[in-house]
């Protein structure tokens, strides 16, 4: 929706020049046969306005090996605790 309340399905619908300038392409959804790789059902689409929030973005990562000193750390903490008898307090 833009500023004067006109509301489009997809960014070829747009047809005022300073609405084109101000929306942009990217702002809807892909083709179907681009969004298929995409794998968008992993994704959340978090709306600020209904959230009483800011913009932000909301991203999974996976670790796939450590790295750093702050993992060092905490591997040095784990295996510390693992010979730790918490039964005998």
């Amino acid at each position: 929706m833009t500023k004067k309340g006109n509301v489009f399905n997809k960014y070829e619908d747009i047809q005022d020049a300073v609405e084109k300038d101000t929306v942009r392409a990217s702002m809807f959804a892909p083709e179907p046969s681009v969004a298929a790789g995409m794998h968008l059902e992993r994704c959340v689409r978090i709306f600020p306005h209904l959230q009483d929030s800011g913009g932000f973005f909301v991203a999974v990562f996976e670790k796939k090996s450590q790295y750093g000193k702050l993992d060092r750390i905490m591997a040095k903490v784990r295996q510390e605790t693992k010979n730790v008898d918490i039964t005998s307090t």
